[in-house]
């Protein structure tokens, strides 16, 4: 008797791969957009999207389609579109991770939801070798 698998969780697998996939793709496509190592990272990519898709498709399936476009751009030449593309699609797989994965007692920004009206008290530093400290 088989189970079946766990949807995947936002810090594993696919989805990682394939947000440091888009993230060395658009670094490499900006230094050598013609260059072999491209049109074999554009095909790894497009693979992992695909494998990812199901992942995808319920919270942010722009991902895939920009990743399409993507692939689709830089087949055609048009090596600035595909690295927008990339760009693109690395930020919203980063946000929806992010937002996907939370600390308890943890807001958005990282402070605890009764600190969000707090104001922040700085701190002059001691002497010029210390640095400054941030107090919420």
């Amino acid at each position: 008797m088989h189970a079946d698998p766990a949807p995947e969780s936002p810090q594993s697998g696919h989805l990682v791969s394939l947000q440091h996939q888009l993230r060395l793709l658009a670094a490499t496509m900006t230094v050598a957009p013609e260059s072999a190592e491209v049109v074999i990272m554009l095909t790894g990519v497009a693979q992992t999207a695909d494998r990812a898709a199901d992942d995808l498709a319920g919270c942010a399936p722009e991902v895939i389609i920009l990743v399409r476009q993507a692939v689709g751009s830089a087949a055609e030449g048009r090596h600035e579109l595909a690295c927008t593309d990339l760009i693109a699609a690395h930020g919203r797989l980063a946000a929806v991770r992010r937002d996907r994965v939370r600390v308890p007692g943890h807001s958005a920004r990282g402070r605890s939801p009764a600190q969000e009206g707090d104001p922040v008290r700085i701190t002059q530093p001691e002497s010029d070798r210390t640095t400054w400290s941030y107090q919420w």
